[in-house]
C-alpha cells in the first residue's frame, strides 16, 4: 500500500493505524501512565480509504476562552475482504492507535497532519450483501491527558514552562513528545493534586497567557494566546500578491466580541472535576499577591460605557501578580463591537504549488494576514490575527477543503 493522490496534481494522503493486538491504546507516543508494552507500529491502510465519501481532520478551538481540546478525525473504508472485521482480527477495538500524513508535491515530503486514536469503527452492509464499508471516528491523543491522574501532590516550579514539564513527566509522557514555548510570567511553588493533567497543563496556560494542545506531529506543546513573530503567510484580494481563498466570514459581536472585560482570579480550592486542588508549599516563603482578590480589565471606559460590564473569569494558577496576566487576556478576548475576519474557506486545488505546502504546515498558534477588497470600494481591510482552529474535509463533490478560523486580532 502506498500514500494516495485523491486528485490529479494534489498532495498524498496515507492513513495509518497500529494492528499490533497487544498494543495499548496508550502506547507512545501517547504514552501515559505508564504505556503499553512496545511503541506503535503503523500499518498502511490507506488503500481502502473510499476517499469518495471523505476523509476529514481538525483541530483547534470554536472561542477564545474555550480550551483547546482533542482534534478529531474520520474516514471510511472499504471492508469487503472483512480485513476489519473484529470477529477475526483481535485488533479492531476501540482506541487503536492512528496517523495521518499528507506529502506534496511528492511522496519524498511529508507533512504529519494527524495523531491520535480511533474512538469506533462503525460498519455498513448496504444493498443486500453487494458492499461492506467500516466507518472509524477518532480524536488526537490529547484526550488522554483526561485520564492520567496527578495522584497525590507534586511541587512545582516557579517556571511555567519547568511546571509544564514536570507535570508531563509526572504521567511518563516522553520528553521527545513535549516542546513548550518560553514564558517571563511566574508562579508560585505549590502542592497541586486532585485533578488531571489536562486541566492541570490548561491552568498553568492561563497563567502563562498560552494555549496548551498536542500539534499535528503529535507533539504537546504550548503557544502564546496573541501569537508570536510575524505572519506566517498573506491570503487576500487586496491587489497585491496574496495567496488566494475561497470564501471569507466576517463577524461582529461574534463569540469573543460580546465581552468587556477579563477577570483572572486565583483557581478554586475546592477540588471537583474542573478544578485542582492548589495550596502554598509548606515552609516556603512566598511573596504575597499583590492583587489577593483577583484583577480586572477593560478594554476601555467607553466600552464599558456602550456594552456594560460584560466580564469573563478566568482562573489561573496562583500568580505573583494578576494584573498584568488580566490585561494580557482582555487585550485578546475583550473586544466589542470589533469588526474581525474570523473564518477563510481554502480551496488548494487553486494554485497547488503555492497553497499546499502553506495549507499542510499550518499549526495553530500562527499568525496570518488576511486582506480583503471590499465590493463597494474604499480601503482594503487588513487584518492579521492567530489561527485557532483548522479544519481538512477532502474527497466527495467539494475536492479539498481547509477551513481556518482566526482570532478577534
Amino acid at each position: 500500500m502506498a500514500a494516495q493522490q485523491v486528485l490529479p496534481g494534489s498532495a498524498y494522503i496515507k492513513l495509518e493505524v497500529d494492528k499490533q493486538p497487544a498494543t495499548k491504546w496508550n502506547a507512545p507516543p501517547t504514552l501515559i501512565g505508564g504505556g503499553g508494552p512496545a511503541p506503535v507500529v503503523y500499518t498502511d491502510i490507506t488503500d481502502d480509504v473510499r476517499f469518495d465519501q471523505g476523509i476529514s481532520w481538525d483541530r483547534g478551538r470554536d472561542a477564545e476562552w474555550e480550551m483547546l481540546n482533542s482534534g478529531s478525525f474520520s474516514a471510511t473504508l472499504s471492508n469487503r475482504g472483512r480485513s476489519y472485521d473484529p470477529t477475526t482480527n483481535s485488533w479492531v477495538v476501540g482506541r487503536r492507535p492512528a496517523r495521518i500524513t499528507c506529502y506534496y508535491p511528492t511522496t519524498a515530503t511529508a507533512y504529519v497532519q494527524f495523531v491520535g486514536l480511533i474512538d469506533t469503527f462503525e460498519f455498513d452492509y448496504p444493498e443486500m450483501g453487494t458492499d461492506a464499508t467500516v466507518a472509524l471516528s477518532g480524536v488526537d491523543w490529547f484526550t488522554s491527558t483526561y485520564t492520567a491522574r496527578l495522584v497525590g501532590s507534586f511541587t512545582t516550579s516557579t517556571s511555567i514552562a519547568l511546571a509544564y514539564q514536570q507535570m508531563c513527566n509526572l504521567v511518563a509522557i516522553p520528553a521527545a513528545y513535549q516542546s513548550f514555548a518560553t514564558t517571563t510570567n511566574v508562579i508560585k511553588k505549590q502542592h497541586m493534586g486532585g485533578t488531571d493533567l489536562q486541566t492541570g497543563l490548561q491552568l498553568l496556560g492561563v497563567a502563562a497567557f498560552q494555549y496548551v494542545f498536542v500539534s499535528r506531529t503529535g507533539i504537546i506543546t504550548s503557544a502564546a494566546a496573541a501569537g508570536t513573530g510575524s505572519a506566517v503567510a498573506t491570503f487576500g484580494d487586496g491587489g497585491g500578491s496574496e495567496l488566494p481563498y475561497t470564501n471569507l466570514r466576517a463577524a461582529v459581536g461574534f463569540q469573543s466580541n460580546a465581552y468587556t472585560g477579563v477577570v483572572v482570579r486565583e483557581a478554586t480550592t475546592v477540588v471537583n472535576v474542573d478544578h485542582p486542588t492548589w495550596s502554598a508549599q509548606a515552609g516556603t516563603a512566598l511573596t504575597a499577591d499583590s492583587v489577593t482578590a483577583g484583577a480586572t480589565a477593560f478594554t476601555s471606559q467607553a466600552d464599558v460605557d456602550k456594552y456594560g460590564k460584560i466580564l469573563l473569569e478566568i482562573p489561573c494558577v496562583a500568580m505573583i501578580d494578576y494584573t498584568a496576566l488580566a490585561a494580557q487576556w482582555a487585550g485578546i478576548m475583550a473586544t466589542p463591537g470589533t469588526y474581525w475576519i474570523r473564518e477563510i474557506e481554502i480551496r488548494p486545488m487553486a494554485n497547488p504549488a503555492t497553497l499546499f505546502p502553506v495549507v499542510l504546515a499550518a499549526e495553530l498558534g500562527q499568525k496570518y494576514t488576511i486582506k480583503l477588497r471590499p465590493l463597494g470600494g474604499g480601503a482594503v481591510v487588513t487584518q492579521t490575527s492567530v489561527l485557532r482552529s483548522i479544519h481538512h474535509q477532502v474527497g466527495g463533490s467539494d475536492g479539498w477543503v481547509v477551513t481556518w478560523g482566526f482570532t478577534p486580532k
